[in-house]
Formats: C-alpha cells, structure tokens, sequence
C-alpha cells in the first residue's frame, strides 16, 4: 500500500484507461494531482503492509475553486474537469496546457463525461438541475442554446430553489452504446434517465436567433422512467418542450462559491443525515458504466448498490449490494473484468463485493487500514484488479495492492 498526501479533500479518482501508469485525482483547492501508479512501492504482504507516503509526480493548479468531477478524454493524455467556478474545461497531462474552457452551468458542474464514440463531444451536469452536450469544435462561450452553438441540448425540465444545489444536482452522467444517448442520474429522485438527443428540436424551417442574444430556446427529447424499486419498464415519456430562459444574474459569485465550500463538511453531514433519515430515500450518489457498457452500476443514497445487465435491462432485476454507508459523495465502480463491485463508505472503509456471489448482503472484502474519514471514490487499475486507487476526507490518495480470487 502507499499513500499521496493531498492538500484538500479529493471526491473522484481515475486510471487512464489507456496509459495503465497514469492516475489522476483533484482537489478543493483546484489543484490536479498525476500520479505514476506503476513505479515501485515499499509495501510488505500479507497483512499488515507496510504503508509508504509518496509524493505526486506532478501537480498544478489549473482552477480556482474545487474541482467535482473529471474524466479521460480522446483516449489519449488529455481530461476533463468539471469544477465550482462554473466551468467545463479540457487539459493535457503532458503539458498542462488547458485546451478547452466553457461556461454555461450557473451553478457548480457536478459530472462530466466524455464520449467514446466521438472525441470531440462530452456531457457534464450541473447543480443547476441542467444537462449539456459540449462540441470542442465549436466556440465555447456560446450566449444560448440553439443547434449550432456549442452546446448541443439543455434536457432539463427542473427550476430549482435557493439553497438546494446539493439535493437537485446531477450525480452521474454517461454517454450509453453511441453519441446520441445519454444517462443521467440526480440527488432529488428515483429515476434513471435515458435522453435521446435525436429527438432535440433542429429548429428547421426556423429563423436562428444571433448567438448574442438571450432568446429561450426548446428542447423536447425522450425520457425512459424507471419506478423506485429502479426496475426498467417499457414507459417512454416525452419531456415537455418547456422554454428555459438563461439569466447571468443567477450566477453565484466566487465569493459565495468559496464561502459554500468553506461549509463543505457541514453542508455534506446535513444533507445526507436529512436524506437518510427520510422513509423512502431516493435519489444517487454516481452512475458507472462499464467499459463494454453491458453492466450499469449506480448508487442509491439509502445504502444500496444496483447493478443492471444492460442486455437485459428491461427483463431483468438488478442485483443489489449492501454493507456499506451511503453519502451524496460516496461512488462505485466495477472492476475491469466485470467480477468485482467496489464502493466507497462514509465508515472509513473501502467495500468490495463478488458481482455473481448470492449473497450480497456483506461484502467480501471490507479495507479500513488506509483512510480514517469518508472515503468518497475509487477506481480500479485497468490492467488488474488488484490494484486500486481510493480518496477520501482525509485528504489522502491511497493506491492498494491486495490479492482476490478471481
């Protein structure tokens, strides 16, 4: 085992599924931390390890506020960041040169994703209760959303109130099987979105206002619900084409950003004590899909892991996973082979359950020996399952190296 020190609370972690060395982990100060996750680590087996405190390759500083969410991109060194001061934006690990910025979100962007099936498009959600479709290909500082500017689609129907960004927020995001279908879960509900942006207006046959302008646009697309037992069903449901008028005096000012993340602990203890404490939770903490997109794993705020097949989504029952502590912030992930589901802990502890064991009630393997506050978010190395990075609360990246029978 081996431990990176950080400077501030991290919530997400990513393996390079493409450069197997390459580790990446944020911060709440904006720093980016790369790590080379195949150099030689002084770590003594079987139990206890030997735990060594590393330093990072590299770090920089690439936003001024926390940094929620990021993802690989283009199969290559580059990654996205979605981050409190409103921002979406597209660095190289090489360089650290940031290659893209947007601003449309006008409240903290929450997830990102970005789109395997075409390099220059990604999907981020937002504590505003809004989705969008990014194309690098075009001007970032779009004014509006039309099918020419740069984002493709606002789907959101939600309006939302005055100190709920943690409750409305987007808590995962995936493009699913193409470039034209996305799923989305959010803090406030039950439901696992399927958008369909083939079904955006195109706006044909009329008269395209100037991006200058603030003219509301529509944005009708279709919406598979799914009850709160979170069994698909056959219901298709168009989304109202309700017009969303974009207003910059909604936009929260750096003061106010940096004042709510001076609270970060107590907002985070507050909203997810109210949540768990209600009869009927609802809502997710995070949204994985696997890298052959057959299995989807998503996190439910009242202690629970599903995991769907997604050839056989609608026939099926997920599979549930229990013996962990649920947050807004804790996540889960499946190992490379699909054998293994992970999940963080608001118990200090890394989770890890067999996907085919019948019971699933416990988990397999539970690891406290590395963090001693929440763990937030881990992923697995690409090239083996028994190598796992995890971050928590206590601001420390820890990389495991342990052995489990595949």
């Amino acid at each position: 085992m081996a431990k990176i020190p950080l400077d501030s609370v991290s919530l997400v972690v990513k393996y390079s599924p493409d450069y197997p060395n390459l580790l990446i982990t944020p911060d709440g100060g904006g720093q980016i931390y790369i790590a080379n996750c195949l150099r030689p680590f002084d770590y003594k087996l079987p139990d206890p390890p030997q735990v060594a405190e590393i330093e990072p390759e590299r770090k920089f500083r690439i936003h001024e506020f926390p940094i929620f969410d990021i993802d690989w991109h283009d199969k290559s060194t580059k990654f996205i960041t979605g981050s409190a001061d409103l921002a979406c934006a597209i660095y190289d690990t090489e360089t650290m040169s940031r290659l893209y910025q947007g601003y449309s979100h006008t409240r903290s962007v929450r997830s990102v994703k970005s789109c395997e099936y075409n390099s220059s498009l990604f999907v981020s959600g937002g504590r505003d209760g809004q989705l969008m479709i990014w194309d690098t290909r075009l001007k970032p500082e779009a004014e509006m959303i039309n099918d020419d500017g740069t984002i493709l689609a606002d789907i959101s129907g939600n309006v939302i109130e005055q100190g709920k960004e943690e409750i409305e927020s987007f808590t995962g995001v995936s493009f699913y099987h193409d470039e034209k279908t996305v799923l989305s879960v959010q803090a406030n509900d039950s439901y696992i979105k399927v958008w369909d942006l083939r079904k955006m207006s195109d706006n044909k046959g009329k008269k395209k206002p100037k991006k200058s302008t603030k003219a509301p646009v529509d944005n009708p697309c279709l919406m598979l619900r799914v009850d709160k037992t979170l069994a698909f069903q056959n219901k298709v449901l168009e989304v109202t084409d309700k017009i969303r008028e974009f207003s910059k005096s909604e936009i929260k000012t750096k003061d106010d950003i940096k004042a709510l993340w001076a609270l970060y602990e107590d907002l985070k203890l507050q909203n997810s004590e109210t949540l768990l404490k209600e009869e009927s939770v609802k809502g997710f903490s995070s949204l994985y899909l696997s890298r052959k997109q057959d299995k989807l794993l998503v996190s439910q705020l009242d202690h629970t892991l599903q995991l769907y097949n997604t050839d056989f989504i609608e026939k099926q029952p997920p599979k549930a996973f229990k013996g962990h502590k649920a947050s807004l912030y804790v996540r889960s992930v499946l190992s490379p082979c699909n054998n293994f589901v992970a999940s963080g802990s608001t118990d200090q502890g890394v989770h890890i359950w067999r996907a085919d064991a019948e019971n699933t009630k416990q988990p397999l393997i539970s690891l406290y020996s590395g963090h001693h506050a929440e763990v937030n978010c881990l992923d697995w190395s690409p090239i083996s399952s028994n190598f796992l990075a995890s971050v928590g609360d206590d601001q420390f990246l820890v990389l495991w190296d342990y052995a489990l029978n595949h």
